[in-house]
């Protein structure tokens, strides 16, 4: 199921989506992802010479580009400890990724994140109660989410409406 699902929605979504591998969230790792990337940015990272690990970037993703956050304010945003705050923002100044301003830190305009949208599919073949669960989990770092199941008979126009008033409901189709 897995190659047809890819298949289907790299044919969809065009040029400028690439397939993500093994993205890691702190909701686990999504079935399938991609990721529309701007070109002019992609190239602008790597000249920064700015490398980082998903964690990372991950961290890196909750300093809105110019916003000038104390660990309080990170701690507030990322949910992490404040300890663990203020030790991955001294890390991240040292390493040139956060510009540092006495007790406050901004995202270093060096560092770019190319990638604009973020899409994710999770696929079961008969927990529908667990796909639901994911792509909801999805959504709260992925711009969208979709959940794929192989259905057949009577229970799936049961679970279409469910989805539906879950507000979930996207693009329903058989194949």
């Amino acid at each position: 199921m897995l190659p047809v699902v890819t298949d289907y929605f790299r044919d969809r979504l065009g040029d400028e989506w690439i397939r993500c591998l093994e993205l890691c969230s702190e909701y686990g790792f999504p079935d399938v992802t991609f990721a529309r990337v701007e070109p002019a940015l992609l190239e602008a990272r790597k000249q920064s010479g700015l490398a980082s690990d998903p964690s990372t970037t991950k961290f890196l993703g909750y300093f809105a580009p110019g916003e000038w956050l104390t660990y309080g304010e990170c701690r507030a945003k990322s949910r992490y400890s404040l300890g663990y705050c203020g030790l991955k923002m001294r890390e991240l100044a040292e390493t040139g990724h956060l510009l540092r301003e006495g007790k406050v830190f901004s995202l270093n305009p060096a560092f770019v994140n190319p990638v604009v949208e973020m899409l994710t599919i999770e696929l079961k073949v008969r927990d529908w109660k667990g796909v639901h669960r994911q792509a909801h989990m999805n959504r709260y770092f992925a711009d969208r989410s979709y959940a794929v199941l192989a259905l057949d008979g009577d229970i799936q126009q049961k679970i279409i409406d469910y989805f539906s008033r879950a507000n979930m409901a996207g693009e329903i189709g058989r194949a």
